[in-house]
C-alpha cells in the first residue's frame, strides 16, 4: 500500500511542545543514512536505525512514477557500504538525524533533526486510494489543528529530494 508524505521545516522547539500536547509519543530514533547511486541511476540507501541496518533500491522519479522497491536487512553497515562501493555504487549523499515519533489519528508525525540541514516535521499515513491533493489538504488541516502552522519555520531552499516512494511534492531528507 502507498503512503502520503508531507514534510515541513520548522521550529523544533515550538514543534514539539505542540506534538507533546496533542499526540502520543512513540519513540526516538537516532538514524544514519548514506545514498549511493551507480552508472544505470539505480540508487541505493543503506540506513541504520536503532542499531538495524536496511539496504533498499530503487530508481529515480520518474514521469509515471517510482517503480516497486526492496529492502533487507543486512548485518554490518560498515561492511554493506564497502561492497556497495566494489560493486560500482557512489555515495552520493549521507546523513545523520534524530527521529522522534508521535502518533495522532492514522497518521505518524515525526520531528526530525538533520544535522546541517534543520528540523523537519513528516506526516505519514497510508493513502487509502485518496487523491494526492485531499491527502494534502487533511495534512495541513491536522497542522493547524495542533498549532503546529506556529512552528513552522520559514521557506528555505529544500535539499535534494531523497525519500523515494513518497507521493508530496514538498519533500525533505526524512527516514522512514
Amino acid at each position: 500500500m502507498k503512503k502520503f508524505e508531507y514534510s515541513l521545516p520548522v521550529d523544533p522547539i515550538l514543534a514539539r511542545e505542540a506534538l507533546n500536547t496533542e499526540c502520543s509519543f512513540l519513540k526516538r530514533s537516532q538514524i544514519e543514512d548514506a545514498y549511493f547511486e551507480n552508472q544505470n541511476a539505480d540508487i541505493v540507501r543503506l540506513r541504520r536505525q536503532d542499531g538495524v541496518a536496511r539496504l533498499s533500491c530503487t530508481r529515480r522519479l520518474s514521469i509515471e512514477g517510482l517503480e516497486d522497491h526492496g529492502e533487507t536487512i543486512v548485518t554490518d553497515f560498515g561492511a554493506c557500504r564497502e561492497v556497495l562501493r566494489l560493486m560500482g555504487f557512489e555515495e552520493t549523499e549521507s546523513m545523520k538525524l534524530t527521529r522522534d515519533a508521535w502518533r495522532k489519528d492514522h497518521y505518524t508525525l515525526h520531528l526530525d533533526r538533520v544535522e546541517k540541514l534543520g528540523s523537519y516535521l513528516n506526516l505519514e499515513c497510508q493513502t487509502d486510494g485518496l487523491p494526492e491533493l485531499t491527502l494534502k489538504r487533511r495534512a495541513l488541516k491536522l497542522i493547524k489543528s495542533l498549532g503546529l502552522n506556529k512552528a513552522r519555520m520559514p521557506e528555505v531552499p529544500q535539499p535534494q529530494e531523497m525519500e523515494v516512494g513518497s507521493m508530496a511534492s514538498e519533500l525533505v531528507p526524512v527516514g522512514a
